[in-house]
């Protein structure tokens, strides 16, 4: 960008130039003076670097730094983050990303935490479950990013290019500290041979749903093949949807649990009669 703009700040110099020399007077004409000797040409000077690229120069000085990620996941994320900075290097030549590979967030989080208090270069990047949040900003490892997004053309449009639901929680205190990378979105897949076989129509709500899962339950034996696994391992997480579906987060602020709402508690009734009422799903907690 800065480069462009000196090309246009030459060009407009050089415009002007023009524009000078064709205002000025007319020189009075000299005498012609017959055999004088030959003025020999002065050789042209070499061309000195363009101011710009001098600039550009000073500006592309060698980066190096640090990401730190998680790789326990169920995906060659290694080989994903990699051929991600592959590309970003080939656009970037002057700046070097080393990722640091750690098992999961909390490892990531520990291990960053490890390095500052042991007086190390913390990484410039690393990838943690949003709750890190907090503890980061509590024990004051971060900084805010707003003076970035201020700082970048057409910041703004950037920040209002990722969803609002995964935006969210990068704020804090009016302040904005993270930004969406690998967020995970809670997915429910469903077998659409079995339902074709079974003349089921896709479920449009929580009763056409259970009433679809009851019917694809099939008992086999001593073993029962149930229509629905909703896993419950994450009970946060994997609940929160339902509780939004009944109109009420399970969060009403950043230090506000609303368990206790009607909403959230028709959500949880719901969870119960999946297998209680129903008998489409294992009882009790389930792992993913």
């Amino acid at each position: 960008m800065k480069k462009k703009m000196l090309y246009k700040i030459f060009a407009v110099v050089l415009v002007l130039g023009l524009l000078l020399g064709a205002c000025a007077p007319a020189p009075a004409e000299e005498p012609v003076q017959e055999d004088a000797a030959p003025v020999e040409e002065e050789a042209p000077a070499e061309d000195a670097a363009p101011a710009e690229e001098e600039e550009e120069e000073a500006v592309m000085e060698p980066v190096t730094f640090q990401v730190f990620y998680p790789v326990a996941v169920d995906a060659p994320i290694a080989a994903i983050l990699n051929g991600y900075i592959e590309e970003f290097q080939a656009e970037y030549p002057h700046i070097t990303v080393e990722p640091v590979f750690s098992g999961g967030y909390g490892d990531v989080q520990t291990a960053i935490q490890t390095t500052i208090d042991g007086g190390g270069e913390p990484p410039a990047l690393g990838v943690m479950l949003a709750t890190a949040l907090y503890d980061l900003i509590n024990a004051d490892y971060i900084a805010p990013l707003d003076g970035y997004v201020a700082g970048m053309e057409d910041g703004d449009a950037y920040v209002a290019d990722f969803l609002p639901a995964f935006l969210a929680n990068s704020y804090y205190d009016d302040q904005i500290w993270s930004i969406p990378f690998q967020r995970s979105a809670v997915v429910m897949y469903y077998n659409a041979d079995m339902f074709a076989a079974a003349g089921l129509e896709l479920p449009t709500s929580w009763q056409t749903w259970a009433e679809a899962a009851q019917a694809l339950t099939v008992q086999d034996g001593d073993t029962t093949n149930y229509g629905l696994h909703f896993s419950s391992d994450w009970p946060y997480w994997l609940f929160q949807p339902l509780a939004i579906g009944a109109g009420q987060n399970i969060l009403d602020d950043d230090c506000t649990v609303v368990f206790d709402d009607p909403a959230v508690i028709e959500a949880v009734q719901f969870y119960i009669d999946l297998s209680e009422v129903y008998g489409a799903m294992p009882a009790g907690v389930q792992a993913s």
